[in-house]
């Protein structure tokens, strides 16, 4: 695990989720359970599984993980691990990321960027840096798509 990135986020969601949205977003926050069966594709939420797979592989719901669910001390980037949904529609997180999750972590990313209070053609989301590095660079969707770094 020696390509670890600290990822930050902070995105307000300008609009109330639907009950299965903000369950789906709970559970990948590591905040409680999420919704089970179609409820689950309603909220239109990635799903992201032990295997490794993502929306619908071959993983089952038994097996569904949250995308960034971590708590406590962390590995390699120092501080603390944590998510959070505030009562305002707040998400934040600080989080460990390796390259095999930014598929997954993406996902959710572009999800939340979607709602976001402020859009546009390109959302900052938070940021993004190297275990090894203390620079930190905005962490951005564009068009539905993260700009990972290269």
């Amino acid at each position: 695990m020696s390509d670890l990135y600290a990822l930050e986020l902070r995105v307000r969601i300008r609009d109330a989720l639907s009950d299965a949205e903000a369950a789906g977003l709970r559970r990948h926050l590591g905040l409680g359970p999420g919704p089970a069966g179609p409820a689950a594709t309603a909220a239109s939420l990635p799903v992201a599984y032990g295997d490794g797979g993502a929306d619908g592989g071959s993983g089952t719901e038994d097996d569904e993980y949250p995308l960034l669910g971590g708590r406590g001390p962390a590995h390699r980037i120092g501080g603390t691990l944590t998510a959070d949904l505030a009562p305002d529609g707040t998400v934040t997180a600080r989080q460990e990321l390796h390259p095999d999750d930014f598929h997954d972590v993406g996902l959710l990313l572009a999800w939340l960027a979607a709602r976001a209070d402020s859009p546009g053609p390109t959302v900052v989301v938070g940021t993004l840096r190297f275990h090894e590095s203390s620079v930190a660079r905005p962490l951005t969707v564009t068009g539905g798509a993260v700009d990972w770094p290269a």
